[in-house]
């Protein structure tokens, strides 16, 4: 059974991840602001037209670093979550 405290744990770790991974979509070489970036990203979700460089650099360069930064995180979270079950 998970607690109340657990479950807030874990409401804000992955609050806190969707909030660094939206604010790193507006970091790189290429100049946009994480407002310009989110709202490009929400505009090329929905159906909108977007800038083509704009789309190449969210979707081709930083949304999949984003991705691959987060399933990074979580395999080297089961790889140590697998070697501490021994030491219990």
């Amino acid at each position: 059974m998970i607690k109340k405290h657990q479950y807030l744990t874990i409401v804000l770790v992955a609050a806190f991840a969707l909030i660094l991974g939206f604010c790193s979509l507006g970091l790189g070489r290429y100049e946009l602001s994480i407002g310009q970036s989110l709202l490009n990203f929400i505009h090329a979700v929905v159906g909108k037209t977007i800038d083509k460089t704009t789309y190449s650099v969210l979707f081709n360069i930083r949304f999949p670093r984003v991705i691959l930064a987060l399933f990074a995180g979580a395999g080297l979270n089961c790889r140590r979550s697998c070697f501490s079950i021994p030491f219990r």
